[in-house]
């Protein structure tokens, strides 16, 4: 099997507040041709998933971000910073859906930011993935070692997973065979509704960042009437 397809080219960079415990937030989103309708809501959904955690002083801080994209391949729109580091791309559309080279590559990243936090003593929450798609994965190939990884991470509490579908398009149980076990909730929203879907993950992160340390999971937000679980 090749290689994923992956091109980095945004950084990542140092975290900051060292002396305290860190979050992890990675979003993958879908830019594929089928979006291309609504890439204006998902670009706008970008902007506001950035200015929640920066408009609270401890999440900007001690939330570290990283956002990719996917569509024929993967990119890495905005490497591991500081969520008062984030600028939001603007994405364009093309191509198919590379959801399970984006998985990989996410998993990959959360090691390495992992790995770096542990050689400078820096504590940290389990990181959480969110992914959303508006249609099937077309890189079936890489589907066995993307739910490998996932799986991995599951037995050793190394990751919490959020898969949205966007419309109609996504076939709901192939997403929840994403989730631990193939069970629990897959979140839904309309193509207009991505933006308050990416809010609610934002808000989470800001949450998380001003839990008690020694807590391993933060108190939940509610999903606003708009996303709904299947």
């Amino acid at each position: 099997m090749p290689s994923e397809r992956y091109a980095s080219p945004s950084p990542s960079l140092p975290p900051k507040a060292i002396n305290e415990k860190h979050g992890l937030a990675v979003l993958a989103c879908d830019r594929s041709g089928s979006v291309s309708p609504y890439i204006n809501e998902i670009n706008q959904g970008l902007h506001d998933f950035g200015d929640v955690m920066k408009a609270n002083h401890k999440s900007a801080s001690v939330i570290d971000v990283e956002l990719l994209s996917f569509a024929d391949d993967v990119t890495c729109e905005v490497g591991f910073r500081p969520a008062a580091e984030y600028v939001a791309p603007t994405l364009r559309t093309s191509g198919c859906t590379a959801f399970n080279q984006a998985i990989i590559a996410a998993m990959k990243d959360i090691r390495k930011r992992k790995d770096y936090y542990k050689s400078v003593g820096i504590s940290y929450w389990r990181p959480f993935l969110f992914v959303f798609s508006d249609g099937l994965p077309t890189d079936s190939e890489y589907e066995a070692e993307a739910k490998q990884m996932l799986q991995e991470a599951y037995d050793n509490k190394g990751v919490t997973l959020y898969v949205m579908a966007v419309g109609n398009g996504p076939d709901v149980e192939h997403l929840r065979s994403y989730l631990p076990g193939g069970k629990g909730k897959v979140l839904k929203c309309s193509p207009t509704d991505v933006s308050e879907a990416l809010i609610w993950y934002s808000s989470s992160m800001v949450n998380l960042s001003v839990s008690d340390p020694s807590l391993e999971h933060m108190q939940s937000v509610p999903l606003p009437a708009c996303v709904t679980t299947c």
